[in-house]
């Protein structure tokens, strides 16, 4: 295979599995234009609503180094496309739900498929992309999640008079079937030539126990620092983008949910 056809090959398997980040990021800020909704629905308080929403994140954090593991182990692909199965069945059953105790069984679902988002693009991304490209594509995977939040939330803010959020979900959830095909179909793990190596080939897989490189990892000062710094821009971006954003906006400010929506995407 020629360098031009794995180069936009490349670039294709890139797409598609951005898109699954993207569709998992609409899906993580979606509760933020439907929080009135949400608590007449399953009749919960503001606080029972905002562990509702964080089940995303529990999850979604715990299962950050097994979903390393895994992407390593078997390669993106097969994790991605269980993950888009399981976070489009968990936003199905979440539209389906009427009782809280299978909303949060199935928000964590959502959660969890929605884990494997990131790793995987990065493993995508190692596998068929020259290294001096990695930060680049990085780059290029956070700035299409920060889209799908913008065009997201503003979509939903739009159709929520239409829709009832039961609708909303339940479609979002049918794109992700779409995505899953998409998966199955035209992601590979690595170039037809590879030989698992390139384009990095300059790195050396050496094994080691999962303890051991987790304690090299650990040790390091630097990763404790760029984590609390992560963290702190988090601790307030996911509070005000994911749930809380939006209605505030509206409260103090006396705004419609489309102006709200609006201000809170920027």
């Amino acid at each position: 295979m020629s360098y031009n056809t794995n180069r936009s090959r490349a670039w294709f398997i890139w797409a598609i599995a951005v898109i699954y980040y993207l569709y998992e990021y609409i899906h993580r800020i979606a509760p933020s234009v439907m929080v009135s909704d949400l608590m007449r629905s399953f009749q919960v308080n503001a606080e029972t609503l905002g562990n509702l929403s964080a089940i995303y994140f529990y999850v979604y954090a715990v299962f950050q180094v097994p979903v390393g593991m895994l992407a390593d182990r078997y390669g993106p692909k097969r994790p991605l496309l269980i993950a888009c199965i399981i976070c489009s069945l968990g936003g199905l059953f979440f539209s389906m739900a009427h009782h809280l105790y299978w909303a949060q069984i199935n928000r964590g679902l959502i959660g969890l498929g929605s884990a494997f988002g990131y790793i995987c693009c990065l493993r995508l991304i190692i596998n068929w992309f020259p290294k001096k490209q990695f930060a680049l594509m990085c780059g290029l995977v956070n700035m299409v999640g920060m889209i799908g939040a913008v065009f997201g939330e503003n979509i939903m803010s739009h159709i929520i008079g239409l829709l009832t959020w039961r609708q909303i979900i339940m479609y979002l959830s049918l794109c992700g079937g779409f995505i899953a095909i998409l998966i199955s179909l035209f992601v590979k793990d690595f170039p037809i030539s590879s030989n698992k190596l390139k384009p990095h080939s300059d790195i050396k897989l050496v094994k080691k126990p999962v303890l051991h490189n987790l304690r090299l990892i650990i040790e390091r000062p630097q990763v404790w620092f760029i984590g609390l710094y992560v963290a702190t821009l988090y601790c307030s971006f996911d509070t005000l983008a994911a749930l809380w954003g939006i209605p505030y906006l509206k409260g103090i400010y006396n705004l419609s949910l489309i102006q709200a929506t609006s201000i809170a995407s920027t």
